[in-house]
């Protein structure tokens, strides 16, 4: 993402002409929402040394984090409708904590990139929950999916963070 966040510096600020990412909700008894709170920071981790998006997450007013272990990014066709100055999907490897509990998933989130002063990257997050523990454990195998506005400053960094996820149990009913 570092070369991405470079090059928007230098880039005339185009508009999204469609939305990217809708605003995720739980799914009934079996799935929760949470938003993801700046402050964001990119660096490398001890179990991330290409480099890692780190995070605030909030879950019914308790305060969690997030890492995201980026992996590569690839270039990707904006959908049509969009205008971006460029698309991409980041594969992650994404951890959110909490107290009493955790949850590990394989994510790939699309970007459409729009930048000037401001940088406002449209996410859309989809993957699956690879491992969850203690009281998330019921959402071991499901999904995850929402999006929402990442907005940065070019010149000071500061971030905020307009983005909804929504994890699901997997999908059990005998319909």
């Amino acid at each position: 993402m570092r070369k991405a966040i470079l090059a928007c510096a230098i880039l005339p600020t185009v508009a999204l002409i469609a939305p990217l990412a809708a605003q995720a909700r739980s799914n009934g008894d079996d799935g929760l929402g949470m938003k993801l709170e700046a402050p964001v920071d990119f660096a490398p981790t001890a179990d991330c040394p290409t480099g890692a998006a780190i995070y605030g997450v909030a879950l019914h007013g308790e305060i969690g984090s997030g890492t995201n272990c980026i992996l590569d990014e690839v270039p990707a066709d904006c959908p049509p409708g969009v205008t971006a100055q460029f698309c991409q999907a980041v594969p992650v490897r994404m951890t959110l904590t909490f107290k009493g509990g955790r949850i590990d998933g394989d994510v790939t989130i699309f970007e459409a990139w729009n930048c000037a002063a401001i940088c406002a990257v449209d996410q859309r997050w989809s993957g699956t929950v690879t491992h969850a523990t203690l009281r998330f454990h019921d959402l071991d195998g499901g999904s995850i999916s929402g999006g929402g506005v990442f907005a940065f400053d070019t010149a000071t960094g500061q971030a905020t963070l307009d983005e909804v996820l929504a994890i699901t149990a997997p999908d059990d009913d005998d319909d």
